[in-house]
């Protein structure tokens, strides 16, 4: 289930430690690459022809990670966007006091911490655009990492990525606004505007 891993054009330096650091929760699973003056059409050739499951586009907004958008790859080599994530911040691993070690694969899970609609709703868009199986948490597998799709105060959700084995964080905190995900009706806006 590897996926590619990209930005914006023109990204920060902030912006490209958010990479790395999604990169190190999985290298295996993960491959970062620069996009240069690639459009999205020529990056969907790229990844159809490295039989790769998909696409994660990181875009910049002043400065930090604004926006995450997941796509898979469809019939002859065509890009479709799954879930758009609009982000409120992040905290990168250098920021954090503790962090898992770096190791070469994880098998990536996704799971809710609270059974609130939109964390579920959220969590299960993060399992299909990667690919993840959800867990239950209470009797999670030995190894791993899980995405962690939390309530948060000032925000929709946060996303804490941690190793199932250690228990420290193995990616960045995402704090997340709100997001759009495609669902059997099309685009629908989680939570909806008023």
């Amino acid at each position: 289930m590897p996926f590619l891993l990209t930005t914006s054009r023109r990204p920060t330096q902030r912006v490209r430690s958010f990479c790395n650091d999604i990169v190190h929760i999985s290298p295996k699973t993960f491959i970062k690459q620069n996009r240069g003056k690639r459009n999205l059409a020529e990056l969907a050739v790229e990844i159809y022809d490295k039989n790769l499951d998909g696409m994660i586009l990181v875009s910049t907004s002043k400065g930090n990670p604004g926006k995450i958008d997941f796509y898979t790859i469809v019939g002859g080599g065509k890009l479709r966007r799954l879930l758009a994530m609009i982000i409120g911040g992040v905290k990168l691993l250098r920021e954090m006091p503790y962090k898992a070690p770096r190791i070469p694969f994880r098998k990536l899970y996704v799971a809710y911490v609270e059974p609130q609609e939109e964390l579920v709703i959220l969590a299960t868009s993060l399992s299909k655009a990667l690919k993840a199986s959800i867990i239950d948490l209470s009797a999670p597998p030995d190894n791993g990492a899980v995405i962690r799709v939390e309530p948060s105060r000032r925000f929709l959700a946060a996303l804490s990525i941690r190793d199932l084995e250690s228990q420290l964080p193995c990616g960045p905190l995402i704090n997340v606004k709100f997001f759009y995900y495609l669902g059997d009706e099309g685009w629908t806006r989680v939570p909806p505007l008023p």
